[in-house]
């Protein structure tokens, strides 16, 4: 256990999302404790369970978000627990302002948890039809080696989607 985790247990939410996070020139306050997950969004443990830490602050803040509703980044920033950042919409309110702001194609390397660039995933199949095993490209490239299977198969990562 840390000391920083040590210095935060029992402490009440609010006091604890202010210890951990750490105001950005942009505004948002960004989660800096542990618990991100592959797209940025931060947990934080509240009564027990685990929950997004953006939408523990928006509880904290406005009360319960009504059921069936999530919890919106108007600064898209999935680290940010700014409430003046964040409101309630639903799902498909969340889908139209990904669409809106041109983040909806999410292929290849434009997809937010991509670990690869094109010119990587060219390299690997570069390296590939040289002889390089699956191994030895999985751990070059920091993949899996069901990764690398699927770049190899052209299951990902299709010529077809780069631009």
């Amino acid at each position: 256990m840390t000391s920083a985790r040590k210095t935060t247990k029992g402490l009440p939410l609010a006091e604890r999302l202010s210890i951990r996070s750490t105001t950005t020139p942009d505004g948002c306050t960004e989660w800096t404790g542990p618990k991100h997950d592959r797209m940025g969004y931060c947990r934080i443990k509240v009564d027990g369970r685990m929950v997004y830490a953006h939408r523990a602050a928006w509880e904290l803040a406005h009360g319960p978000v009504p059921t069936g509703s999530v919890i919106l980044h108007s600064c898209d920033n999935p680290s940010c627990i700014n409430v003046t950042h964040l409101s309630v919409g639903t799902q498909r309110d969340n889908v139209q302002d990904m669409i809106r702001k041109g983040r909806a194609d999410r292929r290849g390397d434009r997809a937010n948890p991509a670990k690869l660039t094109w010119g990587e995933v060219r390299e690997l199949r570069s390296l590939d039809a040289q002889g390089y095993s699956r191994p030895e490209l999985s751990k070059r490239f920091g993949i899996s080696k069901s990764q690398v299977d699927n770049i190899r198969l052209n299951r990902h990562w299709k010529e077809s989607e780069a631009s």
